[in-house]
């Protein structure tokens, strides 16, 4: 068997036993010649075995694929906001909802009972809404865009938050502020 030799830091043999020795010996001497056999010892620790490598890179594939399907559900979201609002600034909106997604089922949920309260041809639209003198975040804004015939829709959007806001999203604090517009 033929041993091939390298200069390289690591170990050196010395008698049959391996002493170590630093990279700073190892560059005050780069003539020395070493085996492979006194090199694996100091690459050892850098070596991860098969079993290792599959693990570190399942691992991250996992990570990778709860992340894409993250995104994929939350753009699958945007959409279904989009088919329940009009959204007023859209950028503004889906910037706020990614930064939020926990609100994006509280706005599903409000879409989905707050019309049942008003006339079926009414529309939603989705704001954002920042206070420059207020020190809270920014505000969601639902807007009832509603025809000027509707009785009393301040009396609506009242029975609304009675029979669902209140038992379903009250309790969360989310900042949502509640507008009409007439058609």
């Amino acid at each position: 068997m033929q041993t091939t030799y390298h200069t390289t830091p690591g170990y050196r043999s010395t008698g049959g036993s391996y002493s170590e020795f630093t990279p700073i010996e190892w560059f005050r001497n780069p003539h020395v010649l070493y085996s492979m056999d006194e090199i694996i010892p100091f690459i050892g620790s850098a070596y991860q075995p098969q079993d290792d490598i599959n693990h570190t890179v399942e691992t991250s594939l996992d990570k990778l694929r709860k992340k894409i399907s993250f995104i994929i559900s939350l753009e699958r979201d945007i959409y279904i906001l989009k088919s329940c609002y009009v959204f007023e600034d859209e950028k503004a909106v889906i910037n706020h909802v990614k930064s939020n997604p926990h609100l994006i089922r509280i706005l599903q949920g409000i879409s989905a009972n707050i019309l049942n309260h008003f006339q079926k041809d009414d529309t939603l639209a989705l704001g954002v809404f920042k206070d420059p003198e207020d020190p809270e975040p920014e505000y969601i804004v639902i807007k009832i865009i509603t025809s000027p015939q509707t009785e009393d829709p301040f009396e609506n959007l009242q029975a609304f938050m009675e029979d669902w806001y209140y038992d379903n999203v009250d309790y969360l604090h989310v900042n949502i502020i509640f507008d009409f517009d007439y058609k």
